[in-house]
């Protein structure tokens, strides 16, 4: 054969051969183009003085110069790693220079171990087990692949494996964190590092999905962040919802506003309604409107900030001079035949800080007791207690009860409780679901309450994995939990209970969605209403692998083996 054919016969298959190759799917991947910090999905950052990073071309630069404690330049994410499947971090970068462990750092936790790598100019090295890798890291810039699953850690640069150990994962991960990171760690070491790339996934379970799910998009925009849907439904028999459609990839800051949305064929399809209408729970015996709620977070000038932290209240920064705080609850009552109602507060203690929860949190009983279950951090404490707000003379009066305080447990440590979904059951008992405070311990604990919501039993740890829920009861003795599912495979999930919530289904839990991706705080809050025919109509908000954050809905039905 020709020479030069036989070599475009080799290119050809060559680049034949690279099309075919199946590209790794990574659930981020930060470019040295922008700040980490400031992108649309942004990395958290413990940015130390005497620390810079700054964009050069196409990479970023971070330069810790500092020994003092706090100076260190470290950016982090949540990944969800699951212990046995474990992940994958890859970060392309050129050395400058390296003083001590962790000045130039990649880290990895999934939950219950960690492990680190540090480059030096001259080695790479583990920072568990001073197991290390010897070369030139400052002469060019170099791709490492860092992998771990189970107890094995493996490292390749460059495509070549250097490091294998099956047991090389065995650091505790400090505080409990399954995040990756990457910068200085280290407020003793001084480092400078290039960074080209860091880009990262997990390996993800299989999950079988409940047969004959039906998804829609309720609203879905490139740029707008639609997060946190209501769900009511009307006396005519249509839906209506309420979300958040926000400029800005944030929890605290809502610029941008909000929009209503109404279907009238049972959640098969939405339209923007012209205006919102008042939740039928609050229609009170005489034709007026009574609720009670937090009152939840209040912006005010930067300046004012130090105001509310005297008085033992949460702050949060907003946006650039602006901050939020978050105080104590009130009720409204307008009595039918008035024109105006009137806002009171309702008692609380000094320094509560208060905040509410979606239409999960709403119930009315039979008797006609008023209840919307609300969460808060008193005055000096480290975490969350579930409260309710009561009335059982409909609206006219109501005061604040505790559903749970936080408890010790042995094995996770202290866990707080807040955000808190709440049903009547068919034998009269009111239930709460809560979700666990930190979220680290992902399991949710319910309490239940036989005399109307005035005192509640001790928390219990449910088998259900997932936060925060909603609670929804059949008719008979079953009583069926919905949740977001945020680790991999992300997604939403349900299960099911046959007797009144004493007992839970968890090997025959419901799998919704399990193609969420992103940062795992980005989905969940389900609703669900339950249709005439028995279908199930699931609302709540989803992030695939496109990144737009939308409200999206899934139809379904229980089926008839449950």
């Amino acid at each position: 054969m020709n020479p030069s054919r036989t070599l475009v016969v080799a290119c050809l298959l060559t680049a034949a051969s690279a099309m075919a190759a199946t590209p790794e799917n990574w659930d981020e991947s930060y470019r040295g183009t922008a700040l980490p910090e400031s992108g649309e999905w942004p990395w958290g950052v413990s940015p130390g003085s005497n620390t810079t990073a700054v964009i050069e071309g196409d990479c970023l630069r971070i330069s810790d110069r500092g020994t003092a404690k706090g100076q260190l330049r470290f950016y982090n994410r949540q990944w969800h790693a699951e212990r046995s499947l474990g992940g994958v971090v890859e970060a392309r970068l050129k050395v400058c220079s390296c003083s001590g462990p962790a000045g130039v750092i990649v880290m990895a936790a999934d939950g219950a171990n960690e492990t680190s790598l540090t480059f030096y100019p001259d080695r790479v090295e583990f920072g568990q087990s001073g197991r290390s890798h010897t070369m030139n890291t400052s002469d060019a810039f170099h791709t490492y692949r860092l992998e771990l699953r189970g107890t094995r850690v493996s490292l390749s640069v460059d495509g070549r494996q250097v490091v294998d150990e099956a047991a090389g994962l065995s650091k505790p991960a400090y505080n409990g964190r399954n995040c990756v990171g990457f910068g200085s760690l280290s407020s003793a070491a001084t480092g400078e590092a290039l960074w080209e790339f860091v880009r990262h996934r997990t390996h993800e379970p299989a999950a079988r999905l409940t047969e004959g799910v039906q998804h829609g998009v309720v609203y879905k925009k490139a740029g707008v962040y639609a997060c946190f849907p209501s769900l009511m439904r009307l006396p005519d028999g249509a839906f209506v919802t309420s979300f958040g459609t926000r400029v800005r990839r944030s929890h605290m800051d809502s610029t941008g506003g909000s929009a209503v949305y109404t279907s009238r064929d049972d959640g098969r399809t939405w339209q923007p309604a012209q205006k919102s209408v008042t939740n039928p729970l609050f229609q009170r015996r005489d034709g007026g409107v009574t609720y009670a709620a937090a009152y939840g977070w209040r912006e005010v000038p930067v300046e004012r900030a130090e105001e509310f932290r005297a008085q033992g209240l949460t702050v949060r920064d907003v946006r650039p001079g602006v901050v939020a705080y978050l105080s104590g609850a009130y009720s409204f009552l307008r009595r039918g035949g008035e024109e105006k109602g009137k806002r009171t507060p309702v008692p609380t203690p000094a320094g509560l800080s208060l905040m509410g929860y979606n239409s999960a949190a709403l119930c009315v009983t039979r008797a006609g007791v008023r209840l919307n279950a609300i969460y808060g951090r008193p005055k000096g404490a480290s975490h969350t207690t579930s409260f309710v707000l009561r009335s059982a003379d409909d609206g006219e009066t109501w005061n604040l009860v505790t559903i749970a305080k936080p408890v010790s447990d042995a094995k996770e440590g202290e866990i707080g409780f807040d955000e808190t979904a709440i049903a009547e059951l068919s034998d009269g008992r009111v239930m709460a679901m809560m979700r666990p405070d930190p979220d680290r311990h992902g399991y949710l604990y319910q309490s239940v309450s036989e005399d109307g919501a005035k005192t509640w039993s001790q928390p219990v740890k449910t088998p259900m994995w997932g936060y925060p829920a909603h609670l929804l009861a059949l008719g008979d003795s079953r009583v069926l939990c919905i949740y977001g599912y945020r680790r991999a495979p992300m997604g939403i999930r349900a299960c099911l209970s046959r007797d009144g919530g004493r007992t839970w289904d968890i090997e025959r839990e419901f799998v919704l969605r399990a193609d969420g991706k992103r940062n795992g705080s980005d989905l969940g809050y389900p609703l669900t209403a339950k249709l005439e025919d028995g279908t199930l109509m699931t609302i709540y908000y989803f992030t695939c692998s496109d990144g737009i954050t939308h409200i999206a809905t899934t139809r379904w039905k229980i089926p008839a083996s449950n």
